[in-house]
């Protein structure tokens, strides 16, 4: 049975919760769209607190990068920036995958603080990199157009306005080895 996927998905609910998901327009079976869009740790935990970095945190240990686990609610429940974001801040939220990853999507929410987080990004910028000494590259596209080849990605939120953000994040893939994917080749 063979389908064409959609290109670009996006929901958004009243818990503030905003799903992008990628998916390729190229002609595939079913189980091949399915098999690379793996949770790979966010939210499980496989993931370690230390493969997960910021530009900055209002308070480390309350709203830190390790906090940024979606649909989890450990400390103030989420990643905060020192500072609120504005069209001139570059706070990022970061995480090494250690290994080169097919990304096919990325899941964020605001902050939930059982029901008092108020504190979401309308807006994200993404980058990523294959490795830990090559430069960062801006996704070129404001929506997931198609997968990305990495081992780190940066969530960058962006806002007109000066505002508070927090996110939490989970990525969806699988890896990528030797120039092939863990993945049915012909879906890529």
């Amino acid at each position: 049975m063979e389908i064409t996927v959609p290109t670009v998905t996006m929901i958004t609910s009243t818990m503030m919760t905003l799903t992008v998901m990628v998916y390729t327009n190229r002609v595939g079976a079913v189980n091949e769209v399915k098999l690379c869009n793996n949770a790979l740790g966010m939210e499980s935990g496989l993931v370690a607190d230390d493969q997960l970095t910021a530009s900055s945190s209002f308070d480390d240990f309350i709203v830190g990068p390790q906090n940024a686990r979606i649909r989890s609610e450990r400390q103030g429940g989420a990643w905060c920036p020192k500072e609120p974001i504005s069209q001139h801040s570059y706070e990022w939220l970061q995480v090494d995958l250690r290994l080169v990853h097919v990304i096919t999507s990325i899941e964020l929410q605001g902050r939930f603080a059982a029901g008092q987080g108020k504190e979401y990004a309308e807006w994200i910028n993404i980058q990523f990199r294959r490795h830990n000494n090559s430069n960062w590259i801006a996704y070129p596209h404001r929506k997931f157009l198609r997968h990305m080849i990495a081992s780190q990605i940066r969530i960058v939120p962006v806002s007109k306005l000066s505002r508070t953000v927090c996110l939490r994040f989970e990525v969806y893939g699988c890896i990528w080895r030797n120039g092939s994917s863990d993945c049915v080749e012909q879906f890529f």
